[in-house]
């Protein structure tokens, strides 16, 4: 599984409410990067993948927003324990970590979406194969951390880094020991 990223130089992907609007204001600036790789990086991730795992926070926060239809086309999971009987046509599955691994997803070709919860259990359930994180030049000051209470160990290579004059984004192999 991939664990593709944006999170703030003082290490937060969301503000203490938990809301992601101070990500607006680096879609155009990512749009008009004077790098081809920072400008086409999500649209090129994107095209490489066939499964869609997202916490089910998320998930509502992105519908209530108006992203509902985000991941159509993917096979789409939500991680939940208990709503498991809810519908949503864009939605293949509700599962949990343990029918999840069941699945046997391709990790190469499958996205991680989430926060901090779904994120630590991940890596706890050694899932995440890939972490990519785009550094945004920003301090929030407080807020929800990329990484809370992760006790997995792991060892990371560096595969890959971009960037231009605003943002940097580093690809790292994950091995758990």
């Amino acid at each position: 599984m991939i664990l593709y990223i944006c999170q703030t130089l003082d290490g937060f992907i969301a503000k203490p409410d938990g809301s992601i609007d101070f990500l607006d204001q680096f879609n155009d600036l990512i749009a008009n990067s004077n790098n081809d790789d920072i400008k086409n990086t999500y649209t090129n991730f994107m095209a490489d993948i066939e499964n869609v795992v997202e916490g089910y926070t998320t998930y509502k926060q992105l519908e209530t927003m108006g992203y509902g239809e985000a991941y159509k086309g993917y096979n789409h999971y939500v991680l939940t324990n208990k709503h498991r009987d809810e519908r949503n046509d864009h939605v293949t599955r509700f599962v949990s970590f343990e029918e999840l691994k069941e699945l046997d997803l391709n990790s190469a070709s499958t996205f991680l979406v989430g926060g901090s919860k779904v994120i630590t259990e991940a890596f706890k359930q050694k899932l995440v194969t890939k972490l990519i994180i785009t550094q945004l030049p920003i301090f929030l000051g407080a807020g929800i951390k990329l990484f809370d209470n992760v006790t997995s160990e792991v060892d990371m290579t560096i595969t890959n880094i971009i960037s231009d004059d605003k943002f940097y984004q580093v690809e790292y192999k994950i091995e758990y020991k």
